[in-house]
């Protein structure tokens, strides 16, 4: 049995090759500040991209008992990405807009014992007024 933090791990590879996939360069995984951390940071010619990114096993009926993966993104959660964000793009000048994006990975167990992981991409999912 995975870890939690491997399956983490897992969780964010596949939505850095589905960010790649859609034009996106990964510039950074796991950012961590003071606040927290920034699971992936991402670019493309328009946006810089802060992800949170949140795994949801479909076995078990884990969406009944937990919800969507992007409902464990809480207020407080939305607060320290932004303060990490903050330090982050302090390193230099900023040209491109920002955005706060949330994924979520939705994993299945195969008969054949593959996994499959499909991915929801909530664009701008919250922003400096969701945390005031």
């Amino acid at each position: 049995m995975k870890s939690k933090r491997e399956v983490g791990s897992i969780g964010e590879s596949v939505c850095c090759e589905y960010l790649e996939s859609i034009g996106f360069e990964i510039k950074k995984r796991n950012f961590l500040t003071r606040h927290g951390e920034i699971d992936i940071i991402a670019e493309n010619d328009r946006y810089i991209v802060f992800a949170e990114v949140k795994l949801r096993s479909m076995n078990e009926n884990n969406l009944t008992r937990y919800g969507r993966p992007s409902v464990a993104v809480t207020k407080n959660k939305m607060k320290n990405i932004i303060y990490s964000a903050r330090i982050y793009l302090g390193w230099g000048p900023i040209t491109k807009s920002v955005r706060f994006d949330v994924l979520e990975v939705y994993s299945e167990e195969l008969p054949s014992g593959n996994t499959r992981y499909r991915v929801k991409h909530i664009p701008a999912a919250f922003t400096l007024d969701n945390v005031r």
